[in-house]
């Protein structure tokens, strides 16, 4: 219940999945078998004697316990809960590209060809122990494949998802090994390859309405797919290699399984060989020295926008002297930029103090319970404040938002118009302004106490 809480209070995208994966894990060592051997009576259908009757209590089990699990988690963040706005909680039906197969595979392959082989391995003893009877192992063969068929059916026609081409086979057989008779610990192994199988197809037909696209609905569930997956497949790794390479000829691997495994795992440890070059190579300024200081660059980078060159360096000077003289959380004011992911909001993120405004729709989503338009709002504020205020007018905007320290530099300026500078003389000549910091090309102002 702690765990369930703590979720939901730190990423609530993977509260419902290991809410519903905690509810079946707790109850995976009472749960009923298939035992699909000849029986004589309905009331032997599971495993180890268990009756009809176990397996509806089961059931019963099975719908309570996520409740408690549920009210649990609520009780105990319960000042987090009561506070907390859920702006986006609606699922809607994707309608737009669906993810190509050869890209699935090119991103899960290296977890799914372990769990493969482990599906036939289990699968195939399975079969082998539990159906002694051919017309009993045909039946179940028989219906298998049928829902397979079907599953297959509705995933490809109605939703035109190729993933189905995967997720649909390795998920059925995940289900029937999840309720073998076999240990808890195996059982709980395919209990997770198939809920991440499951939410690998989820993404492809449902989508967070509010969402851009399904951005958000794919990265937020495919974190889960890829610890899931990753995590089953390590341990198969490790039996593939180590334990069934000496039974191969008896679990019906042929030594081409073994060396493509090798090499699946060869292609995965090239990742950091490659690409820790590759990054270190797309650098912003090449001259930059290799440094652990995530800042050092500035000093070397120039940022093209607006139609103007505007050298990093002089941000990089105005944010030192910002976190070396400045304390507590005072709000400041920065120019904003024409759109999102350009230089805007930078002086913000370098020295976490708040802004009136940075990033358009990360505030918007993050602030969904706000009036519609706060955020716009606060933006044009900000535009006018630098391009087009009074100095009546900038010095109204900046006792609304309670401003503290007003940032002019080249960034500023590129985006206004050479008669909108003349205020900010104005207002110091008329002391609301303090200038607190000065070099050639940069200010920092501290607005007055008397106005705030």
């Amino acid at each position: 219940m702690l765990i369930g809480g703590a979720l939901r209070a730190t990423n609530t995208w993977d509260y419902p999945t290991y809410l519903v994966l905690m509810t079946f894990g707790s109850l995976l060592g009472a749960a009923p078998v298939l035992n699909l051997t000849p029986t004589t009576g309905i009331g032997h259908s599971f495993k180890g004697g268990h009756t009809l009757n176990t397996a509806v209590g089961w059931l019963g089990r099975l719908l309570v316990t996520p409740i408690i699990l549920f009210a649990g988690a609520e009780l105990l963040f319960r000042p987090f809960v009561a506070n907390y706005v859920v702006t986006y909680s609606a699922f809607g039906l994707w309608k737009g590209t669906r993810t190509p197969l050869g890209i699935f595979v090119l991103m899960l392959g290296q977890f799914l060809y372990p769990l493969v082989l482990g599906l036939w391995i289990d699968g195939r003893r399975w079969f082998n122990v539990s159906l002694g009877s051919r017309s009993q192992r045909r039946r179940v063969i028989a219906v298998t494949a049928g829902f397979l068929v079907l599953g297959l059916s509705v995933v490809l026609v109605f939703f035109d998802a190729p993933v189905g081409w995967v997720v649909v086979p390795m998920g059925l057989f995940s289900a029937l090994q999840v309720l073998a008779p076999r240990s808890r610990r195996r059982r709980m192994l395919w209990l997770w390859v198939g809920s991440a199988l499951a939410l690998s197809l989820l993404v492809e037909i449902v989508v967070l309405r509010g969402d851009i696209g399904r951005m958000n609905t794919v990265f937020k569930f495919q974190y889960q797919v890829w610890t899931l997956l990753g995590v089953s497949a390590a341990v198969f790794v490790e039996r593939i290699m180590h334990g069934w390479l000496r039974n191969a000829e008896e679990a019906g691997l042929e030594d081409v399984a073994v060396v493509l495994m090798a090499l699946v795992l060869l292609g995965a440890a090239l990742y950091p060989v490659l690409a820790i070059p590759a990054k270190t190579q797309d650098r912003w300024a090449a001259e930059a020295p290799l440094t652990l200081d995530g800042m050092t660059y500035m000093a070397y980078a120039t940022q093209y926008e607006h139609g103007s060159d505007i050298p990093l360096r002089a941000d990089y000077q105005v944010i030192r002297w910002l976190q070396e003289n400045v304390e507590g959380s005072p709000v400041i004011i920065e120019g904003v930029g024409e759109r999102e992911y350009l230089w805007n909001g930078r002086i913000s993120v370098y020295t976490g103090l708040p802004a009136v405004a940075a990033w358009r729709w990360h505030q918007v989503q993050q602030r969904g319970a706000m009036p519609p338009g706060t955020v716009e709002s606060r933006m044009q504020d900000v535009r006018y404040f630098y391009n087009g205020a009074s100095p009546e007018e900038a010095i109204e905007i900046l006792d609304e938002y309670d401003v503290s320290y007003v940032i002019l530099t080249p960034y500023e300026r590129a985006y206004m118009i050479p008669e909108a500078q003349a205020k900010f003389a104005y207002l110091v000549d008329n002391h609301w302004l303090d200038v607190v910091y000065e070099d050639a090309s940069s200010k920092i102002y501290r607005v007055t106490p008397l106005v705030n």
